[in-house]
């Protein structure tokens, strides 16, 4: 477990088109918390990111270097 997570699932929706080299995905992860968190990071590796939601619910996020900066 690391930052107080651990993510037990990933599912992925990738539209990828080599002629142009880009990459549009849909990812949904199951993260479990340790504990009641009131932020965590996830590493993105310089990943664009339009949107955000926790429980179905659209939530703030920063992007910092390579990682996602969730806050509640």
């Amino acid at each position: 477990m690391r930052n107080g997570i651990d993510v037990v699932h990933y599912s992925l929706d990738l539209d990828v088109r080599p002629d142009t080299g880009r990459l549009d995905a849909w990812a949904v992860l199951t993260v479990l918390a340790e504990k009641p968190l009131s932020r965590f990071s996830l590493d993105l590796h310089a990943l664009k990111v339009k949107r955000v939601a926790v429980n179905g619910v659209v939530a703030a996020f920063a992007l910092h270097w390579m990682y996602l900066l969730l806050q509640s």
